[in-house]
């Protein structure tokens, strides 16, 4: 999933915004692995570097469960 970050550092995936070390305007790839039923790790590339990894919920990010 691919989403340009925003002049705030920000970018939102159904409607969860999310803080990144990334520049304004670049575009970001995101990675989603889950752990396990309670945390999921969204990993942020930017130009083919890891700019961030974030922990949420599956549940804040309201996607489909399979």
């Amino acid at each position: 999933m691919t989403r340009i970050i925003d002049a705030y550092r920000q970018i939102s995936i159904n409607n969860l915004k999310l803080k990144l070390n990334g520049k304004p305007r670049e575009t970001a790839e995101i990675n989603i692995y889950p752990i396990d039923k309670e945390i999921t790790e969204l990993r942020i590339w930017c130009n083919k570097q890891l700019i961030d990894v974030i922990k949420a919920k599956p549940g804040d990010l309201n996607m489909v469960h399979f």
